[in-house]
């Protein structure tokens, strides 16, 4: 069935612009839209499959961004704002520019848009040295939620809220502490995929396979509490969760 996971094949479906992967762009059939970063989506029915469009342009003068990583909350001024800037700063650390050919943004299930991040998460985003600067908050986007590759959340709640809107986001949607729990152990080499863009793509299906092989958390231990209102500790707290379940994910891609 198209809505099921499928395992990313390097070729002929993927090709690269160049073999150098630190200069690598690749193009993807399911971008999710972002009112912060407009891109033409490449379509393909309803199938996610790679495609390569080397030198095509978007709208934006970028190249069309690959990928699809959705970090959601409530309001999209705290928790999914920090693990989108982390990501992408960890995305650039390991891989330079060619962490720009993998899309990463936000969203919040509630809202309001158009507010900026809350002050005590960009104080805890320039404490770890990750840029913080010109975001804006905005609603989550179903559409996008239908063609990303992985949606990760702050707790099960927004998880089910987003998979009983958009039924086929359940095989690749996880809270940010089950995905890097189902990943932990894990190295790049069991992940299909040459790059790093084909092994995000892959990852949630090999996640899922991991599921009842692993030993069960508390079910609670899966969420970030939102520190919305409360203390810099607070923030501080979920900073360094967000981070920890990040890196975990980054680490097998």
């Amino acid at each position: 069935m198209d809505d099921e996971p499928q395992l990313v094949q390097s070729a002929p479906a993927l090709a690269a612009v160049s073999l150098d992967e630190s200069a690598t762009v690749f193009t993807c059939a399911n971008v999710p839209y972002s009112s912060r970063m407009v891109r033409r989506p490449l379509r393909s029915g309803n199938r996610r499959r790679w495609v390569s469009s080397p030198g095509a342009e978007g709208e934006d003068g970028g190249k069309f961004a690959m990928g699809g990583v959705i970090h959601v909350c409530t309001g999209n001024q705290a928790r999914s704002p920090m693990a989108e800037r982390l990501m992408e700063e960890g995305l650039r650390h390991r891989y330079g520019r060619a962490a720009e050919s993998i899309f990463v943004t936000s969203g919040g299930t509630q809202g309001p848009p158009g507010r900026p991040m809350q002050p005590f998460a960009i104080a805890e985003l320039e404490h770890r040295g990750v840029p913080a600067d010109h975001f804006v908050s905005q609603l989550l986007d179903l559409q996008a939620v239908a063609r990303a590759h992985l949606v990760l959340t702050a707790t099960r709640q927004h998880r089910d809220e987003i998979v009983a809107q958009v039924p086929q986001a359940l095989p690749f949607t996880f809270t940010w502490r089950e995905l890097a729990w189902l990943v932990t152990g894990l190295t790049p080499g069991e992940v299909p995929g040459r790059y790093a863009v084909e092994r995000l793509a892959n990852l949630p299906l090999v996640a899922k396979q991991r599921r009842g092989y692993l030993q069960p958390l508390p079910p609670d231990l899966f969420d970030i509490a939102d520190p919305m209102g409360g203390t810099r500790q607070d923030y501080r707290v979920a900073a360094d969760q967000i981070e920890e379940a990040v890196e975990a994910v980054l680490r097998v891609v």
